[in-house]
């Protein structure tokens, strides 16, 4: 009887800990339900007691993976967002996956897919569509030239920024400031 109560509670325990739990809580509550057990006078009762230790066994290895599933989606979200700082303050250069990756301190491949799965679009798509708001605005509200928007953009030329801007928006730059551009200066 003795060997049986010990060996269910201590599969139980070496379970949780499996599932990530740590040892001394797990230890701790085997010592517990043992001690419950041994002062139990009626089988159904004994019974009773190893379904509860499973059960708060599961129950907690169930709280550590939510909590983990949080903790990661938190700090993907943190990279995320700071992928993003990034790219708004260095949106007058040529960016990179792998010079973001580097200030944040993380892999390249792994920033990459955490902005997917939290944008929808890759940094790449993401960093084209930031430029071509950012040329919008500037053929709306500024005289500036588009080689001077291309230049500022770090596009290579005049004429990468309107091809990349074309297949964007459909419109041609030109097209675009005659449409939209304010007059008034």
């Amino acid at each position: 009887e003795m060997c049986i109560r010990d060996r269910v509670i201590t599969l139980a325990s070496r379970a949780a800990i499996r599932g990530g739990i740590l040892p001394e809580a797990a230890y701790s509550l085997s010592d517990s339900y043992i001690q419950r057990i041994e002062d139990s006078v009626d089988i159904p009762t004994v019974f009773h007691l190893f379904h509860s230790a499973e059960y708060q066994y599961a129950q907690m290895v169930h709280e550590h993976k939510m909590e983990q599933e949080s903790r990661k989606a938190l700090s993907a979200n943190l990279y995320t967002e700071k992928c993003k700082s990034y790219i708004f303050s260095h949106l007058h250069e040529k960016i990179s996956v792998q010079s973001i990756a580097r200030q944040l301190r993380i892999s390249a491949n792994y920033l990459s897919e955490i902005f997917h799965a939290n944008e929808g679009i890759t940094i790449t798509a993401y960093i084209q569509q930031e430029k071509i708001n950012l040329t919008k605005n500037l053929l709306t509200y500024s005289e500036y030239t588009y080689s001077e928007i291309a230049s500022y953009l770090g596009y290579s030329s005049q004429s990468h920024l309107g091809k990349q801007f074309k297949r964007h928006t459909g419109m041609t730059l030109q097209q675009y400031r005659n449409t939209y551009g304010v007059t008034y200066f």
